[in-house]
């Protein structure tokens, strides 16, 4: 009885998180569109350089809540996550390395950040740490598509975590998959 409810409890957090940081990205795309029009004859791309996203995630057995990314770090980009997993409050960090369909690696240190791959889905890969219940390794795989007029980014992954490293439970082998949305800011 008590872990349904526990259950329960998690589930109905999950839904919390995922409602707030749904009203969170609303506001967010509202606040850019305003402050951000597109300028001049861009051929329906948007005439702005962005580095940073900012969106919400759902996984399963992986981080549900708010998602970031910033572009052009290291070549690459840094992906974070924050909210419920595995029943407790979750952080998580990746370094991302992308490529593309005919899996040629993207150097993203370039000037245009998010611009300069449109439209095109780009595969990704990386590794990372979540830190909830102890600290654990992450390995993320998946894929990331970029509106090409709209200043949103859609990904979807699976990942392994290999943990807690540190922490009271037992290490085990997870495998989860995650789905989400990101405004460009």
């Amino acid at each position: 009885m008590a872990s349904k409810t526990s259950a329960i409890r998690t589930s109905l957090y999950r839904l919390i998180l995922l409602a707030l940081s749904a009203a969170c990205t609303t506001s967010a795309l509202a606040q850019y569109t305003m402050h951000n029009p597109i300028k001049g004859d861009t051929n329906g791309i948007i005439n702005v350089e962005p580095e940073f996203s900012l969106g919400i995630q759902v996984g399963t057995a992986s981080v549900t809540g708010l998602s970031a990314q910033y572009m052009g770090f290291k070549g690459g980009a840094l992906s974070f996550g924050m909210g419920m997993a595995f029943g407790a409050f979750t952080a998580q960090s990746d370094y991302l390395v992308f490529f593309n369909t005919s899996f040629q690696r993207r150097d993203l240190s370039k000037r245009l950040k998010f611009n300069q791959d449109r439209g095109q889905m780009l595969l990704y890969t990386g590794g990372g740490l979540v830190i909830g219940d102890g600290l654990a390794l992450h390995a993320p795989l998946g894929v990331q598509y970029t509106m090409v007029a709209d200043p949103i980014s859609y990904f979807a992954e699976i990942g392994a975590t290999l943990g807690p490293i540190l922490g009271n439970q037992k290490e085990r082998l997870h495998l989860a998959a995650a789905l989400g949305i990101r405004v460009l800011l």
